[in-house]
């Protein structure tokens, strides 16, 4: 009987262990893609950078910033983004010296929780002697600043890094999708997780710590971005209480239900993304395929190939030739700019000169009134900070009624009460497009 009885609370358990295991593990491939990182988060929550890209990184060449008898720091540039390494010396127990070449990458979690990961490149070990750093500068591919400038270092790269950068591009086309109704997501997150701790005594502890810490400096004092602030310290929070083991059955699987519904949102949301993407490319593509097909039916086309064979010119083959080589061109249009249909009587017309029609004095006009400012115009100047705001035109809508102008962004702010606080949750939509197709496998 008892084994009937725990076998359910055994697969409750592993079921629970799975879904904060895929949360953990959804949350560290979105903090990667926007801390723009080489290297990815196992399930186990491990740091790694694949085997073919160290090779890649060794050879990149390297600006050395700092040095000196024990340190080195220097930094590489793939597509526009600085990559910085580290160089330390380590004297050995037989009398050599070893140089090691560590990749140093900066990870950021709502803008208050920092990181410095570091990977291991590679080594070099020789006999402690005055050529020893120039032997390892060679090897690192490092060059000092009096050494070569920047513009010429990247433009002698023997074999690209080609693995490297398609990681990066890879990260770079994923994070739209993964960020694709987050701020309404986390919000609507933090909203569900703050109610489930306080059906316990020790969620209702954990609550009541979250509004403290949200409360003290460094976080009361970020403004950007403050919302995955918030959902930082929170899951700081729960995560070390579960570590610990402090919270029960009850709490547990309330913890997990609302990381199981943002999990699910999160999929729904990158499936979305990928759907509008599609949608937008799709008209387009049917535009190049179905015109072609439905001009050679259209009646003016047969007229231009009747009438040119009484004609002793041959401007027909010109018509011919023009709409063959020009797809998604009107073709009944044509033989009149080509002269297809010109009748066989008529001789082509010769110009004509006609004298200057002689200057009239033009009464003077009345000073037009004073051209008023498009009030898209200034929203958009006051948007990107460009010009004063003007006192004539009538101020800009609150932002939670919407603001809409084309070509500008539309934004949209939405309140959510968390009990003790209020967080408003700004929405911004613009019409972008990609040309690649994304990796958004989840």
């Amino acid at each position: 009987m008892d084994k009937d009885n725990n076998a359910p609370q055994e697969e409750n358990k592993l079921d629970i262990d799975a879904i904060l295991t895929q949360f953990s593990f959804d949350e560290l491939k979105f903090q990667a893609c926007q801390n723009h990182l080489i290297g990815n988060f196992d399930k186990d929550r491990k740091y790694h950078i694949l085997d073919i890209i160290l090779p890649e990184l060794l050879k990149l060449h390297k600006i050395v910033t700092e040095k000196n008898p024990q340190h080195y720091t220097a930094f590489s540039k793939v597509l526009q983004q600085k990559i910085w390494f580290a160089v330390d010396f380590e004297k050995q127990p037989d009398g050599k010296m070893k140089a090691s070449l560590v990749l140093e990458e900066k990870f950021v979690i709502g803008g208050v929780y920092e990181a410095i990961l570091k990977t291991l490149i590679a080594e070099f070990v020789d006999d402690d002697a005055p050529d020893f750093s120039g032997k390892m500068r060679k090897t690192f591919h490092l060059f000092l600043d009096d050494d070569i400038d920047e513009k010429s270092l990247w433009e002698d790269y023997v074999s690209p890094p080609i693995e490297l950068v398609t990681e990066l591009i890879r990260k770079t086309e994923l994070l739209p999708a993964l960020s694709n109704g987050r701020d309404k997501r986390v919000a609507g997150y933090l909203n569900q997780m703050l109610k489930a701790l306080k059906t316990t005594p020790e969620g209702t502890s954990i609550a009541k710590l979250f509004f403290i810490e949200i409360r003290q400096p460094p976080i009361k004092d970020i403004v950007q971005g403050r919302i995955e602030t918030y959902k930082a310290v929170l899951d700081k929070l729960i995560d070390a209480e579960i570590a610990a083991g402090n919270f029960g059955e009850a709490q547990m699987k309330a913890v997990a239900e609302v990381r199981q519904e943002f999990i699910e949102a999160t999929k729904q949301n990158a499936v979305e993304f990928y759907e509008n993407k599609a949608q937008t490319a799709a008209p387009v593509k049917d535009k190049e395929t179905e015109k072609p097909a439905e001009k050679p039916a259209e009646k003016p086309v047969q007229k231009s190939t009747e009438k040119p064979k009484e004609s002793s010119s041959s401007p027909a083959p010109k018509s011919a030739e023009a709409s063959s080589l020009g797809k998604g061109v009107e073709t009944s249009a044509a033989p009149s700019f080509f002269g297809g249909t010109q009748a066989k009587d008529k001789k082509p017309l010769s110009p004509k000169f006609s004298p200057k029609p002689k200057k009239q004095k033009q009464m003077p006009r009345p000073p037009h009134p004073p051209k008023k400012e498009n009030l898209n115009d200034d929203i958009l100047a006051r948007a990107m900070g460009q010009g004063k705001e003007s006192p004539n035109i009538p101020p800009v809508p609150p932002a939670d009624k919407g603001v809409y102008a084309e070509g500008i962004r539309i934004s949209i702010t939405r309140n959510y009460d968390l009990g003790d606080i209020t967080i408003s949750v700004t929405e911004e939509y613009t019409q972008t497009t990609h040309s690649k197709e994304n990796d958004h496998e989840l």
